[in-house]
C-alpha cells in the first residue's frame, strides 16, 4: 500500500483570486484625473455639437433641406466633426463607466 505522502496533491478547488487592496491615495488621484478628463470631454462634445449644428444650418441654407447622415458623410468638414464627436462620446462613456465602478469600489472600502 502507498503512503499518503506518495500520492500527488489533489487539484485546487475553485479559488477566487483577490487583488491586493489599492491605496486610497492612488484611487483619489485617479478619480481626480478622470474628473478633469470628464470635464474636458464634456466641453469638447458640446463644442463639436455646436460646430455640427452651424454646419448643418449652412448646408440647409445652401440646399434647402437638412442633411441626412449620408449627406454629412459626403461633406468633408461635417464628416470630420461627426467622426470627432463619435470618438469623444465613446471616450466620455468609457470614463463615466470607470467613475461609476470607482464609486462602487470606494463605498466598499
Amino acid at each position: 500500500m502507498k503512503d499518503a505522502m506518495d500520492l500527488p496533491p489533489s487539484p485546487p478547488m475553485h479559488q477566487v483570486q483577490v487583488d491586493p487592496p489599492l491605496s486610497r491615495q492612488s484611487l483619489v488621484g485617479e478619480n481626480e484625473s478622470n474628473f478633469n478628463k470628464l470635464n474636458s470631454l464634456t466641453r469638447l462634445v458640446s463644442n463639436l455639437k455646436k460646430t455640427l449644428r452651424s454646419l448643418e444650418e449652412e448646408y440647409e441654407q445652401l440646399f434647402g433641406y437638412k442633411p441626412s447622415k449620408a449627406d454629412k458623410m459626403k461633406h468633408k468638414d461635417m464628416k470630420k466633426v461627426v467622426l470627432q464627436l463619435v470618438k469623444a462620446r465613446k471616450e466620455l462613456k468609457g470614463i463615466s463607466i470607470m467613475n461609476k465602478t470607482f464609486s462602487t469600489y470606494s463605498t466598499i472600502i
